[in-house]
């Protein structure tokens, strides 16, 4: 009996050090490999010519290349505004003045597309108030609104993407993160509070193309900025434009070392939507799930758990350096969020980036330079961009933010591959003979998000 007893403890002995070891290899592999290609390679090099150059071109900083129909009107008739916006009207704050039902903001079913100003400024509000924010920062519903005001004459009309609708859609959908992850648990208010100004004012005065159109036709930005992300410089200092304005300072009440803790995590979490650093960004929230995943999840099984609301947080939690880049990660995640969206609301959306991209397009052929990826209306396609966008860049950071918080951001997983057939199904209508290579990317699709979906046919 002692022999076979010792034989067990070696061989869980052996176990758990072969656990180890598969774990070391991974967090080598993070750190090391170039995710862009380890993405490309696992899909079979099924991607096409015109999605691997987009991607490449807008999503990573890295040197490694990826190899590998016209847009209807956007729907934007739904949110004309009805005139000036009455700034004193403190009944803004008050959820009985919302124009949805509360029950969609507390999920993915909102669509701020339906909504004109009048009814955005009193959603934003609610958010704030939810999480108790203007009473923390003592901020009166008069700067408050003033502040929004002054926030959403920022963004320009110019664009048919990159306008203050986007901006509060991101914001709540990083309302709606925060929310899932039970971020109160382990951030504290000045963090949250950094979090949704950041959302909302994240793309504040974008131009409708891209930092590489700046780069390339030597706009002052590129200049002022060295070529490094001139949107995302350009965005933060608007909005402390609009902070240092006491009408509209809603951050007057906070101390100088909340005051500069703050600004930091505004502009690492702004700096942070640059598209070129979505792999890095990537890598280093893998590196963080694999080092401490099972902590993050044990920590949120116990707190849920009748009687566990006193269960210590984790060291990993303590550390304000990791939860900045969960701060980061959560908004970059919204900022890439429409294939989890229903639809419908997405639907909406693609057609919005894409008549942006286009609008570029024409931008860059009137000036006789090259037509960026995705960019040329008369060549693009829409389908097989959508099902490129989802494979390497949106499935692949949800499914990772997934794993810390599998009980509540799991459904993300099934809106996505959702999304994911309808763009299958219409590429499959253009090109019959890609049904075995759609039905193997919609299997990988499911893999990634670890989901086991009622049906992976196209059928």
């Amino acid at each position: 009996e002692e022999e076979e007893e010792e034989e067990e403890e070696e061989v869980t002995e052996a176990d758990i050090l072969e656990n180890m070891i598969h774990k070391l290899t991974r967090l080598v592999q993070k750190s090391t490999g170039n995710r862009m290609q380890e993405m490309l390679e696992a899909s079979g090099n099924e991607v096409d010519e015109d999605t691997a150059a987009w991607i490449n071109a807008n999503y990573s900083s890295q040197n490694a290349k990826l190899s590998s129909m016209p847009s209807k009107g956007p729907e934007r008739a739904t949110n004309v505004d009805k005139g000036p916006i009455d700034i004193r009207r403190a009944s803004y704050l008050a959820s009985a003045d919302l124009s949805v039902d509360v029950a969609l903001l507390c999920g993915l079913d909102f669509d701020v597309l339906l909504l004109n100003k009048h009814e955005i400024f009193p959603v934003v509000s609610w958010m704030f108030q939810q999480m108790n924010l203007l009473a923390e920062f003592d901020i009166s519903s008069t700067i408050f609104m003033l502040f929004l005001h002054k926030v959403s004459q920022g963004y320009s009309n110019l664009p048919t993407y990159h306008t203050f609708y986007h901006g509060v859609d991101v914001c709540y959908t990083t309302y709606h993160i925060l929310s899932a992850t039970g971020s109160e648990e382990y951030m504290s208010k000045l963090e949250l509070f950094g979090m949704l100004v950041a959302a909302l004012a994240h793309d504040i005065g974008h131009l409708g193309v891209n930092n590489a159109f700046l780069v390339k036709t030597k706009h002052e930005l590129a200049l002022l900025h060295n070529d490094v992300a001139p949107l995302e410089n350009l965005h933060a200092s608007k909005l402390y434009e609009i902070l240092r304005t006491p009408a509209t300072n809603i951050m007057k009440a906070l101390s100088d070392d909340q005051w500069l803790a703050c600004r930091k995590q505004i502009l690492a979490t702004i700096l942070g939507t640059d598209m070129a650093l979505h792999f890095e960004n990537m890598k280093k929230l893998e590196m963080f799930e694999e080092v401490n995943g099972f902590s993050v999840v044990d920590f949120f099984d116990k707190r849920t758990a009748p009687g566990g609301k006193d269960a210590p947080m984790p060291d990993c939690l303590q550390d304000p350096a990791n939860r900045l880049l969960l701060q980061e990660a959560y908004l970059h995640a919204a900022d890439l969020s429409n294939p989890v969206k229903p639809l419908k609301t997405y639907l909406k959306w693609v057609d919005l980036v894409t008549e942006e991209f286009f609008a570029q397009g024409e931008k860059e052929k009137e000036l006789g330079m090259a037509i960026s990826p995705m960019c040329d209306r008369a060549t693009t396609n829409i389908p097989t961009m959508q099902l490129g966008f989802v494979d390497f860049i949106v499935a692949p950071f949800f499914s990772t933010i997934g794993k810390l918080h599998p009980a509540t951001l799991g459904r993300f997983s099934d809106s996505i591959h959702e999304n994911y057939l309808h763009y299958a199904k219409m590429r499959l209508a253009e090109a019959p003979e890609e049904r075995s290579k759609l039905e193997a990317r919609l299997r990988r699709n499911a893999d990634i998000l670890g989901i086991k979906p009622a049906t992976l046919g196209l059928n």
